[in-house]
């Protein structure tokens, strides 16, 4: 199964633990929407975003809409992510990045897909991605939104990328 990331994405998403303790499972319940949960999970399978998973990890997923009409899944890692070593990375302040372009004749964006799916996960730490839904258990293979040191991870890929540098 090939993995859709951007061929240019040369860094991997780490998560050090605080310990190595076993992360806590919850039983997988039914939903509202399940059809459209599977819609979803078959969608990052087909895109290489997901994979089958034995890990002993399974928490808990919902289905968030978002403003178009669209769902976004979302696993609940707050377990994962009171064990996980922080990453003091500062995000962006959006009154430095206006300084910097204030006098600017021309600029542009980019709008980056999926931007947390961009940066895959290191393969020791996709275990730890894992999530159950109904009819099976997952893991990520790509940076999954919700874990906490997402933000500043693509921060720091960003930051370091030539996308976002000034000219």
């Amino acid at each position: 199964m090939t993995c859709h990331v951007p061929p240019w994405t040369r860094r991997k998403f780490r998560m050090k633990l605080i310990s190595n303790q076993a992360l806590t499972c919850h039983p997988c319940r039914r939903f509202p929407k399940e059809e459209e949960i599977v819609k979803t999970v078959d969608d990052l399978l087909e895109k290489g975003f997901v994979e089958p998973s034995k890990s002993p990890c399974s928490p808990p997923v919902v289905l968030v809409e978002k403003k178009d009409g669209s769902y976004r899944l979302c696993v609940d890692y707050r377990i994962l992510n009171e064990t996980t070593i922080k990453d003091p990375f500062p995000l962006p302040r959006i009154e430095v990045f206006l300084a910097k372009i204030g006098n600017s004749t021309v600029s542009s964006t980019l709008d980056l897909h999926s931007g947390c799916h961009q940066i895959p996960v290191k393969k020791e730490d996709v275990p730890k991605t894992a999530f159950a839904i109904h009819n099976g258990k997952y893991q990520y293979r790509v940076m999954p939104f919700g874990l906490v040191n997402a933000p500043s991870t693509f921060s720091r890929y960003m930051t370091s990328s030539a996308i976002c540098r000034s000219f």
